[in-house]
């Protein structure tokens, strides 16, 4: 699952024409506290909702304002993964999306995050992602499932998509264990690639209050 997958054709971009005031309308109507801006289709930044309650005047235009942006993004390749990543590490609640040559393509949201994380697993307590990168031909979902297995794991879920190496898969596992030190060992061990990996509590952690309201609108 990548980022460009998961972008929302609902969220505008801000330009750097438009005004604070404007961005607080749209921030309330899309239910975001952070908005990106762009020019040209070049991501200039995210403008977050409290620096614009700090300003003095909402009516003048971004480009006349001394205003300091968020940067962070995502590339439209990037693994569901990274995206979560960035999102929290940025405590922001939406990531733009760039193409390779850097252009502004779109925004994923937290809430889509969360619907995402939704379609691997509806148990949310005390699970873990690994991704690994693996040649075509050597895929043995046995093999993955014994590697977990033997460690007193199991996996709740697993989507495969085509690595950027047309030669090699990437398998998304969610595993029902907080402590990935000894199945990671034992993947490298078997020589496998791992790409990433990463335990959600630590994405629930720093977004508690979203997580659940995000968690308690899925179940419903």
């Amino acid at each position: 699952m990548d980022a460009l997958s998961l972008i929302s054709p609902i969220i505008p971009p801000l330009k750097v024409t438009d005004t604070p005031e404007k961005a607080l309308i749209w921030m309330d109507e899309f239910r975001l506290s952070d908005l990106p801006i762009i020019k040209d289709k070049q991501l200039i930044g995210i403008v977050s909702e409290g620096i614009l309650l700090d300003l003095e005047n909402v009516f003048i235009p971004f480009d006349k304002q001394n205003i300091v942006y968020k940067q962070c993004a995502v590339n439209q390749n990037d693994h569901l993964l990274k995206v979560i990543k960035t999102i929290s590490e940025y405590n922001v609640s939406l990531v733009p999306v760039l193409d390779d040559a850097n252009l502004y393509l779109g925004a994923i949201s937290f809430n889509t995050i969360l619907l995402a994380l939704g379609k691997f697993s509806t148990n949310f307590q005390n699970w873990s992602i690994i991704v690994l990168e693996i040649p075509e031909i050597n895929y043995s979902l046995v093999e993955i499932a014994q590697i977990v297995e033997t460690n007193q794991a199991k996996i709740l879920s697993l989507q495969t998509s085509n690595s950027e190496d047309n030669n090699n898969i990437e398998v998304t596992l969610s595993i029902n264990t907080d402590d990935l030190t000894f199945i990671i060992e034992s993947f490298y061990r078997y020589q496998y690639v791992i790409k990433d990996s990463y335990h959600l509590d630590k994405f629930k952690e720093s977004n508690e209050d979203r997580f659940n309201f995000l968690l308690n609108y899925i179940k419903i």
